[in-house]
């Protein structure tokens, strides 16, 4: 997963968000659909036009939820402010890992917060 999730951030600082985004969501059918890749490229490209172009990244957080659930955060970095990643993987009985949820936001410096 975390191959899956570097080959993303390097094909995003690549200029190759669509692809980028198509590689990484093509194990779960809901992600993949033609109808919802449009929007959810055109929110990261979005992004970046308001942040700037990402400038590296690095895992900030992987937790496991069980024995077949991951939650891993990702921390994007740009000229403005960086962008906090969240990836939910999950691994059916004797199936691989997917991709059940992506989001991403710039709420960082809430995240940093100690409870």
């Amino acid at each position: 997963m975390q191959k899956q999730l570097e080959a993303f951030f390097l094909g995003v600082q690549g200029g190759k968000i669509d692809e980028s985004f198509k590689t990484l969501v093509a194990s779960n059918p809901a992600l993949s659909d033609p109808a919802a890749v449009p929007e959810f490229v055109g929110n990261i490209q979005k992004g970046i036009e308001v942040f700037g172009p990402l400038q590296g990244y690095e895992l900030y957080d992987l937790r496991s939820v069980g024995t077949r659930t991951l939650y891993i955060t990702y921390l994007s970095y740009h000229p403005k402010k960086p962008l906090r990643w969240q990836f939910v993987f999950y691994t059916p009985v004797g199936a691989d890992w997917k991709l059940l949820n992506l989001r991403f936001d710039d709420t960082v410096e809430q995240s940093l917060i100690p409870d």
